[in-house]
């Protein structure tokens, strides 16, 4: 029995999907080459086998995909087992011992594993073929990886480690208004990070790494310390860090605030969608970091568009 039409676009989607990845994938695998570091690592951790298995497994299954090679079900198989594995090895993990609460019970590699799996047992559907097919085809495969992404963003954004983690806290920096007020959003990061600050060890620093805006009397840091302040936090423990305009140059200014310290993790605190972001930019520079998304006390209209801009932010910054 001919497969109905829903049933076909959802295994277009399928389809789109498993493209999607692939292509990540491979340019991931060209990147690691040259600077070192696993892309596919966001969603798989290889279930404890050496990572070069991962890595030649995730290379010949983007290569096969992109080439259509006839045995690129049986590379996403392989792929699948090894998202399996992983899965199986994030459950049986403790997770109240390890001072995590997931961002969703669901590992992400888990649901890796379902869909590549379904990809690899199901039958090829027929080639797309003309014009509006390969555009329509182009335009599934940038959502696909939209959603992708997102997901990865709003799992990594649940997730709330425990907040007497990290040698030193680090709080990234949001707007402060014409007349010197911190936002909403300022308001909230800070806060979550003198409350984190008060739950763990009283020697902890605080680095407020933020920018001044146009027309903005003080700067974001400047800003954050009188938060910090009129909240309990010893001026002392304040480290204001006034380069961080962009989320890589504050990765790059705690490096070497670590190197100087001897700090080898911190914990982060901005908003949900960010931290994935700050985390990937802080491992790049050999710095382990635990996440801790601020609580969202201020109503923020635009966030969708934040967050929109954030998945673009994210993939342009771990692949390029």
């Amino acid at each position: 029995m001919a497969p109905s039409r829903p049933m076909i676009l959802a295994r277009r989607a399928l389809d789109a999907w498993v493209l999607a990845v692939a292509l990540f994938a491979l340019v991931g695998v060209v990147r690691q080459l040259t600077d070192g570091h696993d892309r596919m690592a966001l969603w798989i951790q290889g279930g404890g086998l050496p990572r070069i298995v991962l890595t030649v497994v995730t290379a010949a299954f983007g290569l096969a995909v992109v080439t259509r090679w006839r045995h690129r079900r049986g590379l996403a198989a392989a792929l699948a087992c090894l998202a399996l594995a992983d899965a199986v090895r994030l459950f049986g993990l403790s997770r109240a011992a390890a001072g995590v609460i997931p961002g969703s019970p669901v590992p992400e590699s888990l649901v890796l594993a379902i869909l590549l799996g379904a990809w690899a047992a199901l039958p090829p559907l027929p080639r797309i073929r003309g014009f509006a097919g390969h555009a329509g085809l182009a335009v599934a495969v940038v959502g696909m990886g939209f959603v992708s992404v997102l997901g990865h963003l709003l799992w990594i954004g649940g997730t709330r480690f425990d907040p007497t983690r990290g040698d030193a806290i680090v709080v990234l920096g949001a707007r402060v208004t014409d007349d010197g007020r911190p936002s909403g959003a300022l308001t909230d990061r800070t806060v979550e990070a003198c409350r984190a600050y008060a739950a763990g060890d009283p020697r902890r620093a605080l680095v407020l790494s933020g920018g001044q805006g146009d027309g903005a009397p003080l700067s974001e840091p400047a800003a954050m310390a009188k938060i910090c302040q009129e909240r309990g936090v010893p001026a002392e423990r304040l480290l204001l860090d006034e380069s961080g305009v962009t989320t890589e140059a504050t990765a790059r200014a705690v490096a070497e605030m670590a190197r100087e310290r001897g700090w080898t993790s911190v914990l982060v605190v901005s908003h949900d969608y960010h931290v994935a972001r700050v985390r990937w930019a802080l491992e790049r520079e050999g710095i382990v970091s635990y996440t801790l998304p601020c609580e969202e006390t201020h109503a923020w209209g635009s966030k969708p568009l934040a967050v929109f801009r954030e998945v673009a932010a994210f993939l342009a910054y771990v692949l390029f």
